[in-house]
């Protein structure tokens, strides 16, 4: 009996070791996927900045791999 219980409570053990991983995945917020800078004349040396402001969600880190242009 003893050794059935320890066995049950092994097996439980390892499959919850296993599953915690896959239970954890990031997830991003963003404020504004989207900012349009309007219209610039060519050749102005005016420069045009913004800030995206992402915040991550979910209960793992968040990996920026690219950004590209709209």
């Amino acid at each position: 009996m003893k050794k059935s219980c320890f066995s049950l409570c092994l097996s439980l053990l390892i499959a919850l070791m296993m599953g915690g991983p896959a239970l954890a995945a990031p997830a991003i917020e963003v404020d504004s996927a989207k900012f349009d800078i309007g219209k610039i004349k060519e050749g102005t040396k005016e420069k045009v900045t913004h800030t995206f402001k992402l915040k991550n969600t979910g209960n793992d880190t968040v990996t920026i791999k690219s950004v590209k242009p709209g």
